[in-house]
């Protein structure tokens, strides 16, 4: 009886751990959209003077700004948006996020970085739903060391 217990327990982890069709499907599809715009796009890059840059090279926000568009100073504005683009009564769904920078005085798109993820769609079990996403959230980090340069001003 107690090895009839130990050994469900044990197919009970096992199903958790596996990927779902709707999961396979879903990351095929995020794949995909990520093929088509996701990641980085630097179209001119921002001199940022010096000093004002952390220890890892990214640009410093103002303090207690740090989620607000205008992180960067009144010169440059950040849009920042999420959308669900599909998703299922189940709880799995693909969404797509959206930093872009802009520069004030004329409206020129900096730098802009899309990231697609597939949430859920994982066999219930009283886990954490899973994720899967393209690109690397650490590109992002990436993006913003790259689209910010160190100038002599």
């Amino acid at each position: 009886m107690i090895k009839k217990r130990i050994g469900l327990v044990f197919a009970g982890l096992v199903a958790a751990g596996c990927t779902t069709p709707i999961q396979y499907r879903y990351n095929a599809e995020v794949d995909r959209l990520c093929a088509v715009d996701g990641g980085a796009r630097i179209f001119e890059r921002i001199s940022w003077p010096k000093g004002k840059f952390d220890e890892h090279g990214h640009p410093l926000t103002i303090k207690g700004k740090e989620l607000s568009p205008s992180r960067y100073g009144p010169s440059y504005r950040v849009d920042e948006n999420s959308v669900r683009i599909k998703g299922t009564k189940e709880g799995a769904s693909i969404n797509r996020y959206s930093h872009e920078i802009y520069r004030v005085s004329d409206q020129k798109l900096m730098g802009a970085f899309y990231l697609y993820d597939r949430f859920g769609g994982d066999v219930t079990g009283g886990f954490a739903p899973s994720y899967y996403n393209c690109p690397s959230p650490t590109s992002f980090s990436t993006f913003i060391k790259n689209l910010f340069q160190e100038s002599d001003k």
